[in-house]
């Protein structure tokens, strides 16, 4: 019959599982044999856990009741009272105490030797899904259909760490050691995150439809999760398999908007919404040092061509340039015209150009701070602007939902690109400038003759709002990020998808190194992800991830199928 849970015994010898028949079946492992079946009497389970010394079954129900039996006589012992729904039901590892998740949005206590009910754990604001203890016992950790997962206390209910998944969150686990907590999501996203802090370590995707569980294997370097799309599957997590792939810089208090590599690539600066600059070795990832100066917060950072310069355009409606080796001040530009936003240095390194927030471009010498010209177009605020490669040309994005061409030495609009149905985020010529891509609220990115202004292709995939897509220095491949919390890779010249990248976590930029080795994004919480192997290394190591499905034989023995459903990891 069909079987909805399984749950393996601590010595592994016993094998749980609950079905469409209502009733806890007790297999052995070894043999197959059916060693007990524990009827439930048309509750509707849904959990199932067997205590640490394997005396005792539990269960939990749609019913909101948690029915706990004698394992080895099959009696049952005692049935638990729930407010709600009984979710997912964890053992302590002492075997003492019992955890419940509701959909009361608490998660129940009770000792075991009376079955006493103790003081809830309290704090999520929707359903809980999951509940693990820790291995050491200490902790508690909890799923929730609010979008988080937490870290508690066991032994005070006092919060730990809270841990952003996003959408439902409906399966948890701890690492053997008790550092890392994976999260199973109804977004088909699989996360890890550390268990002290709260910070995302990897997101693992792959699953077309929700993933139900995770667990971890004994050695901690591999995770397996079981989807609703009818696969199961296990990836290596392991150091050479998986944190190989991208290094988080922290140190900001707000959002990472803005970042630049240097012309060498040796350093990456980082401008956020906390108001300040962070300058980052590429290496190691050290933070170097702090450029402060502006009064709100920071929208665009670039380094001019040669590396001696760092420019930085601000909500406090300037534009500052910076001796990029020693962090000091060197002029600040002030369009007088609210936030500025647009930002970027002409390739001879002679000129800057902002865009303001009321549609106005100005160009400056980079040098005295002198404005040279004022272009005027945009029916609304400017977000982004670039020079093309030759720097005759300029591209400029708005929120009046056009990109525009320029002319830089007459001023002249030479054409207007028309196709997005939102605000334009970003207008990017391609290195060596024949393309124009363009990146929009409406989650398209298109492919413009840089020419004549025709359109060309356009590029569909991410769910949310693209904030920003950018050309490798080769050409050959362009890079998006955007709301939908995903880093996604192009072929550049057919427009086809070739990786996505998900963080969970929205991000407003994204670059290139420039030997194309790096790609990195700004992420809404705080913190900068590069991600350090080469494009085709990532492909690789993407599909590598998955490192296998359940053998038929596996399927036979634990899940009692005569053979697997599908499981092409794709």
């Amino acid at each position: 019959g069909e079987v909805d849970q399984l749950s393996f015994s601590p010595d592994g010898g016993q094998l749980l599982s609950t079905g469409a028949d209502d009733n806890v079946r007790i297999w052995d492992v070894e043999t197959g044999e059916s060693l007990r079946v524990l009827p439930a009497r048309d509750v509707g389970l849904l959990s199932v856990g067997l205590s640490p010394d394997g005396t005792l079954v539990a269960a939990s129900s749609w019913a909101g009741i948690v029915k706990i039996w004698d394992a080895r006589s099959g009696d049952e012992v005692v049935s638990l009272p729930h407010d709600d729904l009984a979710a997912g039901l964890s053992f302590s590892p002492d075997g003492k105490h019992l955890a419940v998740a509701g959909w009361d949005d608490d998660v129940s206590l009770w000792e075991v030797s009376t079955w006493q009910a103790l003081p809830p754990i309290t704090g999520h604001s929707d359903d809980v899904n999951d509940v693990v203890y820790s291995p050491d016992g200490s902790r508690l950790a909890t799923a929730s259909s609010d979008g988080t997962a937490k870290v508690w206390d066991a032994a005070t209910g006092e919060e730990i760490s809270n841990m952003y998944h996003g959408g439902w969150v409906v399966g948890i686990d701890f690492s053997p050691d008790g550092l890392r907590v994976a999260t199973a999501g109804k977004d088909g996203l699989a996360k890890i995150f550390d268990a002290v802090t709260g910070r995302e370590l990897l997101a693992l995707a792959g699953h077309t439809a929700v993933i139900w569980n995770v667990a971890f294997d004994p050695s901690g370097n591999y995770l397996a999760t079981g989807s609703g799309d009818g696969t199961t599957a296990v990836w290596d997590i392991s150091p050479a398999g998986a944190y190989q792939d991208w290094r988080t810089l922290a140190g900001h208090d707000d959002m990472v908007f803005s970042l630049a590599y240097s012309p060498d690539g040796r350093y990456l600066a980082t401008a956020s919404w906390d108001g300040t600059v962070k300058v980052w070795d590429n290496e190691n990832g050290a933070e170097l040092f702090s450029l402060i100066g502006h009064d709100d917060k920071l929208a665009r950072i670039v380094y001019s061509p040669d590396g001696g310069r760092l420019a930085t355009a601000s909500y406090d409606g300037s534009a500052k340039i910076w001796d990029a080796n020693t962090g000091e001040e060197l002029l600040t530009l002030e369009p007088g015209a609210g936030y500025v936003w647009g930002l970027a240095f002409s390739p001879d390194g002679k000129q800057i150009v902002t865009g303001s927030l009321e549609g106005s471009l100005d160009i400056w010498e980079a040098d005295s701070g002198r404005k040279i010209q004022t272009l005027a177009g945009h029916d609304d605020g400017i977000f982004r602007v670039n020079y093309s490669p030759d720097g005759t040309r300029l591209a400029s994005s708005g929120w009046d939902n056009v990109a525009k061409v320029w002319d830089v030495v007459t001023g002249e609009e030479l054409f207007t690109l028309t196709d997005h149905t939102e605000s334009v985020n970003q207008s990017i010529f391609s290195p060596d400038g024949s393309r124009l891509a363009t990146a929009g609220a409406d989650g398209m990115i298109k492919i413009w003759d840089a020419a004549s202004g025709r359109l060309l292709n356009t590029l569909s995939g991410h769910t949310d709002v693209v904030w920003d897509v950018e050309y490798s220095p080769d050409g050959t491949k362009m890079a998006s990020v955007g709301f939908d919390g995903t880093t996604r890779l192009w072929n550049a010249a057919t427009g086809e998808g070739l990786l996505t990248m998900s963080s969970g976590i929205s991000s407003p930029d994204v670059a290139f190194s420039p030997d194309g080795s790096y790609l990195a994004a700004g992420n809404e919480d705080a913190m900068a992800r590069i991600y350090i192997l080469p494009a085709e290394e990532l492909m690789a190591l993407a599909k590598s991830r998955l490192t296998r499905s359940m053998t038929e034989e596996e399927c036979q023995l634990y899940l009692h199928l005569e053979a697997c459903p599908s499981q092409d990891p794709g």
